[in-house]
């Protein structure tokens, strides 16, 4: 999933701008990204002695905790497209 996620940042942000996906997506849904990194948090913590984790293994947690919350801001982004998709097909088969 995680390399999926960076194939399509990669593909999706070569000349179409200054911004990565990932981050305009995290910047257009603040919010849920901020819920959704605050609720990871409390997971992570209170289901992991935080403190004994080695080094490797903490890593680990850290991709999949930033892996989590950007590809939630990418759905989200995703979903949105989609829904202002389907709101603007019926004008065009009205206009038709």
């Amino acid at each position: 999933l995680l390399q999926l996620v960076a194939i399509y940042t990669v593909v999706d942000w070569a000349g179409t701008s200054d911004v990565p996906p990932v981050l305009a997506a995290v910047n257009r849904h603040g919010l849920l990204t901020f819920v959704v990194a605050n609720l990871l948090t409390g997971i992570v913590n209170l289901s992991i002695n935080t403190l004994k984790v080695k080094d490797f293994a903490a890593i680990g947690i850290l991709v999949v905790y930033v892996s989590a919350v950007g590809g939630v801001a990418l759905l989200a982004d995703r979903i949105q497209a989609f829904i202002a998709r389907q709101r603007h097909e019926p004008q065009r088969e009205k206009q038709s």
